[in-house]
C-alpha cells in the first residue's frame, strides 16, 4: 500500500468539496465557530502583536464608569427583552455551527471510508454528536483565549522595557504559545475525529487525540503551514473577487454618469458591494469545507495507516545522498 502523501490529501478533499455542493452550506454554517486549523490563531496572534506595537497603551487596563440618567431605568425591561432575542439568535447560530462542523466531518469520513456518503445521515451524525462536538470546541476556545492572554502579557513587557531578557522571554514565549497552540487545534481536531466518526466520549477521544498528536508531530505541523499557505492564497483570489464583484457596478456607474443620474449611482455601490459580500460568503464556505475535508483525509490515514512527515523524509533522503556522494 502507497503511503498518502499531502498532495493525496488536498487533493481528495477540493475534489470531494468541488463535486458535493451540499458541503458549502455546511462550511458556512460552520464558520460561525471557526473554521479548523491554526490559521485563525495565527491571525490573532499577529492582530495582537501589530495593536500592540501601534499603540502600546491598549495593553493598559481601562476604566469604565456607568452613569445611568434615572429615566433610562425604564427601559431595563426593553433592554432585557432584546437581549433575550439576541441570546436566543446566538443559541441557533451556535447549534447550527456545531451541528454542521460535525455533519462535514461525518460526511467527509464516510467519504474517504466507503466511497459514498449520505449528507440527511451525515447531518444526524452532527446533532447526535452536538453536545460532544460543544464541549471540545469549549474547551478549545478557552485554552486558546488563555494563550493569548498569555501572549499579550508576554507583549506588554517586552514594549515596556525593551532589555535583551525581555527579548528572550518574549521570543520564548511566542514560540511556546505558537507550539502548545498548534497542539491545541490539532488534538481538537483528531478528538473530533474520534468523536463524530469512532463514535467515542469526549474524555477518550481527548486522550486518544492528543496520543495521535505525539506521535504525528511533525505531520500536524506540516499540515497546518499548508493550509495556511493555500489560506494566503486565498488573499489574491478575495483581490479578483472585488474586481468582479464590481464589474457590474461599473456598467451601472457609467450609465449614470451619461445620464447624470446620482442615483443610479448608489445603486451601483449597492450592487458591488452585495455582490462582493456574496463572493466572500462563498470563498470562506469553501475553504472552510475544504479544510475540514483534509484533515478528516489525514486524520483516517494517521490512525490506520500511519502518515510520515514529509520534511523528515526529505532530510533522510538528503543524508542518504550525501553519504553515497
Amino acid at each position: 500500500m502507497h503511503e498518502p502523501t499531502y498532495r493525496q490529501a488536498l487533493s481528495s478533499a477540493w475534489q470531494l468539496v468541488w463535486r458535493h455542493k451540499s458541503l458549502w452550506i455546511l462550511g458556512l454554517l460552520a464558520i460561525f465557530i471557526g473554521h479548523l486549523g491554526v490559521s485563525n490563531f495565527i491571525g490573532y496572534i499577529w492582530a495582537i502583536a501589530d495593536r500592540g506595537l501601534q499603540d502600546p497603551a491598549v495593553f493598559s487596563l481601562p476604566q469604565m464608569v456607568i452613569n445611568l440618567p434615572e429615566r433610562a431605568w425604564a427601559s431595563v425591561a426593553l433592554a432585557l427583552w432584546l437581549g433575550g432575542i439576541l441570546v436566543t439568535l446566538g443559541v441557533m447560530i451556535v447549534f447550527l455551527g456545531i451541528a454542521a462542523q460535525g455533519a462535514m466531518i461525518a460526511y467527509a469520513g464516510d467519504w474517504f471510508k466507503r466511497g459514498r456518503a449520505n449528507m440527511a445521515k451525515a447531518w444526524q451524525k452532527g446533532v447526535k454528536h452536538f453536545w460532544r462536538v460543544l464541549g471540545v470546541e469549549l474547551i478549545e476556545k478557552l485554552l486558546l483565549g488563555a494563550l493569548l492572554l498569555l501572549f499579550g502579557f508576554a507583549l506588554r513587557m517586552f514594549l515596556a522595557s525593551g532589555t535583551t531578557m525581555s527579548v528572550v522571554f518574549f521570543t520564548l514565549a511566542l514560540a511556546l504559545v505558537v507550539f502548545v497552540g498548534l497542539a491545541i487545534v490539532a488534538i481538537t481536531i483528531y478528538a473530533l475525529g474520534y468523536i463524530v466518526i469512532e463514535e467515542e466520549g469526549m474524555v477518550d477521544a481527548l486522550m486518544k487525540g492528543a496520543s495521535l498528536f505525539w506521535r504525528h508531530i511533525l505531520v500536524s505541523a506540516e499540515v497546518s503551514l499548508i493550509l495556511m499557505v493555500v489560506d494566503t492564497v486565498l488573499l489574491p483570489v478575495v483581490g479578483a473577487g472585488v474586481f468582479l464583484a464590481f464589474l457590474p457596478s461599473l456598467a451601472i456607474w457609467i450609465t449614470a454618469g451619461f445620464a447624470n443620474n446620482a442615483a443610479l449611482m448608489g445603486i451601483g455601490l449597492i450592487v458591488g458591494l452585495f455582490l462582493w459580500t456574496i463572493f466572500i460568503i462563498l470563498a470562506g464556505a469553501i475553504f472552510n469545507a475544504f479544510a475540514t475535508n483534509a484533515w478528516v483525509y489525514l486524520f483516517m490515514k494517521m490512525h490506520k495507516e500511519g502518515v510520515a512527515s514529509r520534511v523528515l523524509h526529505w532530510f533522510g533522503k538528503a543524508i542518504r545522498r550525501a553519504n553515497v556522494g
